[in-house]
């Protein structure tokens, strides 16, 4: 039986650096190349400290000392440990749902969850499990104060239909690409920032503004057969 409960990311850090490596081979490395995954932890521990991140967790079937399984407890009998039933058993990491919250800055007064990562353990997968495991994450969200949810679907798995059944709609698709890093230039950039106080950068970028010989007029070139047909929204 696999149960459901919320947990802070201290009880359950040690587990989940096994599982996110299995979820970023799985799902992650067809998109953004095989590594040695390490969670960082740390960066999860601050945005727990900063009430940034919530995780829902799947947990079960609970396993004896021996080996042999037994039934877990019900997730809303759990205690603080969250890992142990009453038997002593543990109940082993199966899976999460994990969000990063923040104030939405395009829309006043919303705080917006946003799907930070979704895994459930091969052994765990089957039925309608992921749709509870993330019905149980937006009920936790809302008792938080989460107005809206914000979900991400890997092309490597696509989460199209679970999304929908959970009432969510389609709003945009995001793209990503690689750049090639410039460290000499960014660094030559911060050097000159920090070795100039910000009221004197901020009076010098005012008068070079002025300055007849830094007014350019706009240049305008002629679109390419191939810009005039890109049809952008």
């Amino acid at each position: 039986m696999l149960t459901i409960t919320t947990e802070p990311f201290s009880h359950l850090a040690k587990e989940a650096a096994q599982l996110t490596a299995a979820h970023w081979d799985e799902v992650e490395a067809p998109l953004h190349g095989p590594q040695h995954y390490a969670l960082d932890a740390n960066r999860y521990a601050s945005l727990e400290r900063l009430g940034m991140l919530h995780i829902s967790a799947a947990r079960g079937p609970a396993v004896a000392a021996g080996g042999e399984p037994c039934d877990a407890t019900d997730a809303s009998t759990l205690d603080e440990s969250h890992a142990t039933s009453e038997t002593g058993a543990s109940a082993p990491l199966a899976g999460y749902a994990a969000f990063t919250l923040v104030d939405c800055p395009h829309r006043p007064q919303t705080l917006l969850a946003a799907l930070d990562g979704l895994y459930l353990a091969p052994w765990a997968r089957g039925g309608l499990f992921a749709l509870r495991l993330l019905r149980h994450a937006e009920a936790a969200l809302a008792a938080c104060g989460v107005v809206l949810v914000q979900y991400s679907s890997p092309t490597s798995r696509p989460c199209h239909a679970l999304y929908r059944r959970l009432g969510a709609q389609p709003t945009e698709t995001i793209w990503h690409k690689t750049l090639s890093p410039q460290p000499d230039t960014a660094a030559t950039a911060a050097e000159s920032k920090t070795l100039m106080p910000k009221a004197v950068r901020t009076e010098t970028m005012r008068e070079e503004a002025i300055r007849p010989e830094t007014i350019k007029p706009p240049i305008i070139k002629a679109k390419s057969a191939e810009e005039e047909d890109i049809q952008w929204p």
